[in-house]
């Protein structure tokens, strides 16, 4: 008979056996190139992972994953293409990994992770069983026994316990163990467990468990089942004593708290007329109440059914529930307590609802179920809503509406001369005119919903500004996902004085809706520029103290800040200097080129204008502005431009600079004709036409 190749029909595959005695050249460790993946040791076009490069707390942890699995691979055989013996350099692999920074191909770490490993694993045990046995795993009968007894994995977890389980387990088969289990559960009221079953069935999940864990559900969930059988099975004979115990616990669950001890043998004298048919027999000192054998007709003449009775025994349990609900209040101070949602609903309510739900009982005290307790803060929120809402709307809720230059207010208010008339033209503005206003009405917490920047600037100016009667002035600031909470008040306490009251020069300085920006130099570059010259801070703060005219000073200083703002090393402090050196020596272009002074005069007259006049008065309802025309603008028909600069144009200070492009004729597209200018040298016609 041909030997069979055993490796071959099991795993797909074929390997060689070697005979480590038949060699007699002992092996020398193999060197590894570590710039390549340390398990192919090739030059992919995929990327190459470093661990040791891993932002996470424990960088480096993916070594010894690494390290494991390729031992744990190497003892089980089937570590193919990889150099192990080179990625120990004597103090093991993790820690020469680790001092070698090895990279390695996401494929190829795939291909040693735990699941491979598992899979390994299993197929090594799969085939020694065959090999002990000398059956195929084909020719294994597949029964219940062997199907819901087996050999556990190592990381497999009980079901119930959550412990390892050990060298055997059990799993769930079919539908009816899940059901007894959710059975169980449910009367156990068992959270934990009923949370794991919400996520599926044991069937599917693949559950395993310990015989022992389960018998012990199945224990715990009958001895409260005989429990309750035996609290709900009424005792024919009950003795005085007992009833008045039985008496004071149910006065407590109503809460009725009784000041002195239930006299036995008034209350049985009681509940005698109240039960003509019931008897008392001594037995000893105690004495035993039954009723008669007739006890129908007993219960009969006692309880006539009547419905003007149940309707007037409702009204009146309905009178007192309600009164115990609205008597009963709690404040939040601030956290909550550790029986807060017990405490949530009255004692009266939940007993109520407990005997609705689970029937009158006299027996042992009745213990709060989730349902009797859930519904019952049900029904006493339910109740209060209409009231808090009320009180809400009637006492705390003040409501402003802006009706162009007027004001609407709910409820009226008399003086209203801090909201209206008011002729800001921005929403912007508007809203710092009800922040203050809403200061002097003694509201010293403030939150403003906004998605504009300029709202959380001018915030921050008006925390600075009124910050001995604002206790804390918040912004909702964004929509949906990107939505988030900026505290003003910490960013002015965080600032200062004077830079959270410069802020708004700042941000018109740089670029605002109605202010031009320095072309390729962001809000960003221009906070870094004035935190490295903070002389600055004090022409911001006379263009924000709504001036009427600018001083030359002003000027020099604002320069500088832009002359570092274009080039931080320069020493120069004359931005028409600035210009001829970056174009000259750094070769910038004319877009990247910072303003000449003459437009850097009008843009501080434009800034000075907008952050000082305008927004330096947001807080007040009906501002006094003067022309823009006199701050950096001109009128053009009944609109207003920017002035940019006071300088002649290039085509009418350098006329030798415009050519035209025609090549024959100059007609009447010629740019030198439309500047009423000969044609030169520089033109394609050459000066001939």
């Amino acid at each position: 008979m041909h030997p069979v190749n055993l490796a071959a029909t099991v795993m797909s595959k074929e390997f060689k056996l070697v005979d480590v005695s038949s060699l007699d050249t002992p092996r020398t460790p193999a060197s590894v190139n570590w710039e390549l993946c340390v398990v192919c040791q090739d030059s992919k076009s995929e990327p190459l992972i470093c661990p040791a490069a891993s932002k996470r707390h424990d960088g480096g942890a993916g070594y010894k994953s690494l390290a494991d699995n390729l031992l744990a691979f190497n003892e089980l055989g089937e570590v193919v293409g990889v150099k192990i013996e080179g990625l120990d350099e004597g103090e093991g692999i993790e820690r020469t990994l680790t001092t070698r920074q090895a990279k390695l191909h996401k494929s190829c770490r795939v291909r040693y992770d735990n699941l491979k490993l598992q899979r390994a694993q299993k197929r090594k045990e799969s085939s020694g069983q065959e090999a002990g046995s000398g059956t195929s795993a084909s020719s294994t009968k597949r029964t219940r026994s062997n199907t819901t007894c087996v050999d556990c994995m190592r990381n497999a977890l009980c079901f119930f316990c959550h412990q390892d389980l050990g060298q055997q387990y059990h799993q769930v088969q079919t539908l009816g163990v899940d059901k007894h289990v959710r059975q169980a559960a449910e009367l156990l009221e068992d959270t934990a467990l009923l949370a794991q079953l919400s996520e599926g069935d044991m069937v599917a999940k693949e559950a395993k468990y310990h015989k022992r864990c389960l018998t012990f559900l199945y224990n715990r969930a009958r001895a409260v089942s005989e429990t309750e059988k035996r609290e709900t099975t009424y005792e024919t004979v009950v003795s005085s004593v007992v009833l008045a115990e039985l008496y004071t616990q149910r006065m407590e669950e109503h809460g009725i708290k009784l000041n002195q001890r239930v006299h036995s043998t008034r209350l049985k004298e009681r509940i005698l007329a109240q039960f003509p048919n019931m008897q008392e027999h001594n037995k000893g000192r105690d004495i035993l109440l039954a009723f008669e054998d007739d006890i129908g007709d007993a219960l009969a003449k006692a309880c006539e059914y009547d419905h003007n009775n149940d309707a007037v025994h409702l009204l009146r349990a309905a009178q007192i529930v309600r009164r115990d609900m609205f008597i009963e209040g709690q404040g939040f101070t601030g956290s909550f307590s550790d029986k807060c949602q017990e405490n949530s609903a009255s004692t009266l309510l939940v007993t109520l609802v407990s005997m609705i739900l689970e029937g009158p009982s006299i027996d042992s005290p009745r213990q709060r179920s989730a349902a009797s307790l859930t519904t019952a803060q049900l029904l006493k929120s339910g109740s209060l809503k209409a009231t808090v809402m009320q009180l809400v709307v009637k006492e705390s809720k003040q409501l402003a509406v802006t009706d162009k230059k007027l004001v609407l207010t709910v409820p009226p208010r008399k003086d209203t001369a801090n909201l209206a008339p008011c002729n800001h033209e921005e929403a912007d503005t508007r809203m710092m005119v009800h922040a203050a206003d809403a200061l002097e009405c003694g509201h010293r917490r403030i939150l403003i919903r906004t998605v504009d920047t300029d709202v959380a600037i001018f915030a921050v100016a008006l925390a600075n500004e009124r910050s001995e009667v604002i206790d804390a002035l918040w912004l909702t600031f964004g929509t949906g996902k990107n939505r988030r909470y900026i505290a003003a008040h910490q960013i002015a306490k965080a600032l200062g004085l004077e830079k959270s009251r410069a802020l708004p020069v700042f941000r018109a300085i740089t670029g605002c809706d109605t202010v031009s920006a320095f072309a390729g130099h962001s809000k960003k570059t221009a906070w870094a520029t004035w935190n490295a010259f903070p002389e600055v801070t004090t022409a911001f703060l006379n263009l924000a103290s709504t001036p009427s005219e600018l001083p030359d000073g002003v000027l020099s200083t604002l320069e500088r800040f832009i002359v570092l703002l274009y080039d931080r090393t320069s020493t120069c402090c004359d931005v028409n200097v600035l210009r001829k050196k970056l174009f000259s020596r750094k070769s910038r272009s004319l877009e990247h080129l910072p303003p000449t002074r003459a437009a850097l005069e009008q843009h501080r007259k434009r800034a000075a204008y907008q952050a000082g006049h305008i927004w330096g008065q947001a807080a007040i309802a009906f501002v006094s502005l003067p022309s823009p025309c006199d701050w950096g603008c001109m009128k053009s028909g009944d609109e207003l431009e920017p002035l940019w600069t006071t300088l002649s144009e290039v085509s009418k200070s350098c006329h030798e600079l415009i050519s035209c492009g025609c090549r024959k004729h100059c007609g009447g597209k010629c740019r030198c004709k439309k500047a009423a200018l000969k044609c030169t040298g520089l033109c394609a016609c050459e000066g001939g036409c």
